[in-house]
């Protein structure tokens, strides 16, 4: 069996096992751009979320640098 026939099929049972349609390249870039949309929004829910429970802001946080990737020009 080729590479190519063993990673289409792993890509098949992993698509069955997650009940999802077939997908390709483009599809997971258009579902990055709703997500980039709405990150702003999203994580101002996340922080009045946090307050609400906690009653202060975070000492620290951490954020995800692999969004760079991303989020640059020409990235190619």
């Amino acid at each position: 069996m080729s590479i190519k026939t063993q990673a289409q099929k792993q890509e098949q049972a992993v698509s069955e096992g997650l009940g999802l349609s077939p997908f390709d390249e483009d599809d997971l870039h258009a579902a990055l751009n709703d997500l980039c949309a709405s990150q702003e929004s999203t994580e101002q829910t996340l922080f009045r979320s946090y307050l609400e429970r906690r009653g202060a802001p975070p000492a620290s946080f951490l954020y995800g640098v692999t969004s760079a990737y991303l989020e640059g020009e020409q990235n190619e």
